[in-house]
Order: structure tokens, then C-alpha cells, then sequence
């Protein structure tokens, strides 16, 4: 393992206190109740994906999501978050919360096993910057509707949502990978 120097550590210290109170109080308790070495807080946590995040809803769902990846260390892999994601097809051309992709080795033998490949994109609506007026209803609706087009599918979670049950949110994501995972032909 890499050493590292005091600059990595401030650096995630700064991160920590820019959190919101949730999660630093949710990574504190794993920290104190011995779940997450503190030494190994860089590999547990993914300090640079919280960084990248533009408001605390998309914050609290990154962080659970890592949350979710350590205790569901045989997908830790197979899972792909990348916050701030930039779409452009079609002369389309939108930031996303999120893109996340799932993929899994599956067959019976190393000879007979397929890639099954599956991606959503989630995005946390926090009431402030969404749907306030009818031209952003509208604005949303074909945004959604053109990532539809483009073969994606979006996933939307309100702030409160967010909030008060970050863990659901992630399993509903989760769940919705692995049920629409398909054979991906190369």
C-alpha cells in the first residue's frame, strides 16, 4: 500500500468537513464503532467522487452508496459511480447527478461465461433547484425523455427522500441494476 503523506490526510479532513452533518456524524460512528480502520479511510471512503458532488443530497447518496459497496464486498468491483456525469448525444448535451453501471461475470464454467452489463442514472432532486415553476417541470421532462431516447434510464430521489432514508435509495438502485442486467455482446 502507498504511503501517504500528511497532504492526502488534510486534504480528506478538509473533504470530512465539508460533508454534510449526516454523513460526518453517520462515518464518525463507523470510525469510532471500529467498522472502518482509520488508516484505511481513503480505500472505504471515496473522499475525490464527494468532492465532485455539487450539492449534500448528491453527497449523502455518494456516501452510501460507498457504504453500501463495503458491505457488499463480492459487487465492490462490479460497481461503477461516476458524479457529474456529462451526456452529450444527439445535440443533446446534459449534466447528470449520477451515472452508475453494474456489471457481472456469469456461466457455468471459465470457458461459458457471459459479460452482463447494466447502467441507470440517478438523479437527486432537492426541491430548491427542481420543479419550482412549470417551465422546469417541462425543462426535466424532456431531458428525461431524451435520455430515454438515448437508451438510458433515470432515476429521480427528492431531497427528503435522500435524507431520511439514504440506504433505501441506494438498495433501490441496486435492485434495479440487478434486475435489468443484460448479456452485453461484444
Amino acid at each position: 500500500m502507498e504511503e501517504h503523506t500528511d497532504n492526502v490526510y488534510l486534504r480528506q479532513l478538509d473533504t470530512f468537513l465539508k460533508l454534510p452533518r449526516k454523513v460526518q456524524e453517520d462515518m464518525w460512528q463507523d470510525l469510532k464503532g471500529g467498522m472502518i480502520d482509520p488508516k484505511k479511510l481513503d480505500f472505504a471512503y471515496d473522499f475525490s467522487t464527494y468532492e465532485l458532488c455539487e450539492s449534500p443530497i448528491e453527497t449523502i447518496f455518494a456516501y452510501y452508496f460507498d457504504k453500501w459497496k463495503l458491505n457488499n464486498l463480492d459487487d465492490y468491483e462490479n460497481m461503477y459511480l461516476e458524479p457529474q456525469y456529462d451526456f452529450n448525444e444527439n445535440g443533446k448535451r446534459y449534466r447528470l447527478d449520477f451515472f452508475i453501471e453494474y456489471t457481472t461475470l456469469q456461466g457455468d464454467t471459465v470457458d461459458n461465461l457471459n459479460e452482463y452489463c447494466s447502467t441507470v442514472v440517478v438523479e437527486c432532486d432537492g426541491h430548491q433547484f427542481h420543479e419550482r415553476t412549470k417551465e422546469q417541470v417541462k425543462r426535466g421532462n424532456q431531458r428525461d425523455y431524451d435520455l430515454k431516447m438515448s437508451g438510458y434510464d433515470v432515476i429521480h430521489f427528492s431531497g427528503s427522500e435522500l435524507y431520511n432514508n439514504p440506504q433505501e435509495c441506494v438498495q433501490k438502485v441496486v435492485d434495479y441494476l440487478r434486475k435489468t442486467k443484460k448479456w452485453e455482446d461484444n
